[in-house]
């Protein structure tokens, strides 16, 4: 007998477990909610540690991948500019990465904090007096 599995693909859990693992704070959220929820917490600016650290991160970038030493001639020069690029991403992700997901998680507290101000005075007048 076949059987039919209705539910997620194994991406979407992947994904859901990554933005779960990442964001522990969704957990608060409804799914639907996610994106919009996300957006806003990335809305919120960056305190000063997050700052000091996003900057100190692209300066050590650009130490580490200033030391890689260019060749002789114009082409090694501009494959080195192309490695240095792409050296690059992963590297920022690596150093500077972590002062934004802080700057994100904590953007999150900030939304549900709202989320549950916005909603509690709903629920006093329903039930309170005239």
């Amino acid at each position: 007998m076949t059987t039919y599995h209705t539910g997620r693909s194994g991406i979407a859990r992947l994904k859901r477990m990554t933005m779960l693992a990442l964001y522990p704070g969704l957990r608060d959220f409804p799914a639907s909610e996610w994106q919009a929820s996300l957006q806003r917490a990335r809305d919120v600016q960056l305190d000063i540690l997050e700052w000091i650290g996003v900057i100190a991160g692209v300066a050590v970038a650009t130490w580490v991948l200033r030391g890689l030493a260019p060749g002789d001639g114009v082409v090694a020069a501009t494959a080195l500019n192309v490695m240095r690029f792409f050296l690059a991403i992963p590297l920022l992700m690596l150093v500077a990465g972590p002062f934004l997901l802080r700057r994100t998680r904590r953007g999150l507290e900030i939304v549900r904090h709202q989320r549950e101000f916005d909603s509690g005075p709903a629920h006093f007048s329903q039930g309170g007096r005239s």
